[in-house]
């Protein structure tokens, strides 16, 4: 779930997809510095559809909580739900 930017944990009841609020992508070269610190952040991927059969890019978002929580309940992002 997203608060404010940041992915936070959900509640146990929570359906397995949710509608993420408006998010604005930018692109930040590497040689500059990320805008928050490396150790919240996470990389999680953007597919074009709930299928998971493309991914477009990996986003990078600030995280609040347990990283490797993320990745193991497999949290991504859809343009789409089939």
């Amino acid at each position: 779930m997203l608060d404010q930017a940041k992915l936070i944990d959900g509640v146990a009841d929570m359906p397995e997809y949710i509608t993420a609020p408006i998010l604005y992508l930018c692109y930040i070269p590497n040689s500059d510095p990320d805008p928050y610190p490396s150790n919240i952040l996470g990389e999680f991927p953007l597919f074009t559809n709930s299928s998971r059969e493309k991914l477009l890019i990996k986003l990078i978002l600030p995280n609040l909580g347990n990283l490797q929580d993320r990745i193991i309940s497999g949290v991504a992002f859809f343009l789409a739900e089939n």
